[in-house]
């Protein structure tokens, strides 16, 4: 059970920070104004309040699929629509948590339903998922 625990940690710190890479997804969204997570970056990439909506919705995903829910996350499930961006923190917090919780009681070596890997890989894709996208959240912070 330990190897959840750690598992959870990189998580916790990949979120809410003191993650040894640099700054923490909640780090990053601190302090910023609604419009500048509004603004999309020149060539019609994803605005950070999008990047913040889809990390949740594939946290939301990744404790759907620990409790037996293939989770298939296609169009708006997977880039949902932007909206209140107080919301749209609160949902990647809430998430986090569920997902923490779910992550200290999971069986690692467990199959993911419909896919060809367990649930140690699944959990380690959604922090390395989260991490990806925080970078891209700090260079789009930087240019805002």
């Amino acid at each position: 059970m330990r190897e959840n625990y750690r598992i959870a940690d990189q998580l916790r710190r990949a979120v809410y920070g003191e993650a040894w890479h640099g700054d923490a997804v909640f780090e990053l969204l601190s302090g910023m104004t609604t419009e500048q997570a509004a603004t999309r970056p020149a060539g019609g990439g994803h605005s950070i309040a999008e990047l913040t909506l889809h990390i949740a919705a594939w946290m939301e995903a990744a404790d759907r699929r620990l409790h037996g829910d293939p989770a298939l996350l296609l169009g708006d499930d997977d880039w949902p629509p932007p909206q209140d961006w107080s919301a749209a923190r609160e949902r990647l917090r809430a998430a986090c948590e569920v997902l923490l919780t779910s992550i200290e009681k999971a069986d690692l070596d467990a199959a993911v339903p419909g896919k060809a890997y367990d649930v140690y890989f699944l959990l380690h894709g959604v922090i390395q998922h989260t991490l990806y996208h925080a970078g891209q959240i700090a260079v789009l912070k930087r240019m805002t």
